[in-house]
Formats: C-alpha cells, sequence, structure tokens
C-alpha cells in the first residue's frame, strides 16, 4: 500500500532527517500523541497490520524507543518470530520509503562489518 505525502514527510523527518515526536509536535502544532499515532497509521498501512498489536514496535523502528523499551521490543522479537518478520517486512519497506534511514538491527542479524 502507498502512503500519503504527509505520512511520507513524517518517516522522512523521524528517520532521516533524526527528528523526535516532540519535535514534530512543536513543529506541526500537534499533541504528542498525534504524531504517534501518525506515525504508527504510516507503519499499518505499509505492514497491513498493526505493528504495535503486541509491543511498541513503532517506536522501536522509528527510533522513539527509550531503553527500556528498546530492550522490551528485542527481547519480545527473539521469542516471537511472527512479529520479527513482522518487523523485517517492515524494515524492508521503510528503506524503499526512507532510503536514507537509520533503521534499528533486529535480534539475529549480524552486526555491520562482520560476516
Amino acid at each position: 500500500m502507498s502512503l500519503s505525502p504527509d505520512q511520507q514527510a513524517t518517516l522522512q523527518l523521524l528517520l532521516e532527517r533524526g527528528q523526535s515526536y516532540a519535535d514534530l509536535s512543536s513543529l506541526l502544532g500537534i499533541d504528542e500523541e498525534e504524531v504517534r499515532s501518525r506515525a504508527r497509521s504510516a507503519l499499518r498501512d505499509l505492514a497491513g497490520t498493526d505493528p504495535d498489536r503486541n509491543v511498541a514496535l513503532t517506536d522501536y523502528l522509528l527510533g522513539q524507543a527509550d531503553p527500556i523499551g528498546r530492550a522490551d521490543v528485542v527481547r519480545h522479537l527473539r521469542d516471537d518470530p511472527d512479529d520479527h518478520r513482522l518487523a523485517s517486512d517492515l524494515i524492508e519497506e521503510l528503506r524503499t520509503v526512507v532510503p536514507e534511514a537509520e533503521l534499528p538491527r533486529l535480534p539475529g542479524e549480524p552486526r555491520p562489518g562482520r560476516t
């Protein structure tokens, strides 16, 4: 599914420009939860399902998770092959939509520079 221009811009600002939900909230004059909701909606449109159905995958993939949230997602993805596959599929979609994005490494993936 294709994204609206607003969804693409939101993902670009978050992933290429390193903006936070709070930054976008201030820039757009909307509540931070609305920014989070819009980002989640974009990922839902890309995935065809709710990315946060079991764990806060949206925040993790978009670089918005705090250290505890990141650890929770990593632990969950190690234990849930379906959500790991969903995260992997979303990363591939995000690479297409936002080619310059720095995306997280999923559990079990090799570290860059290692073979």
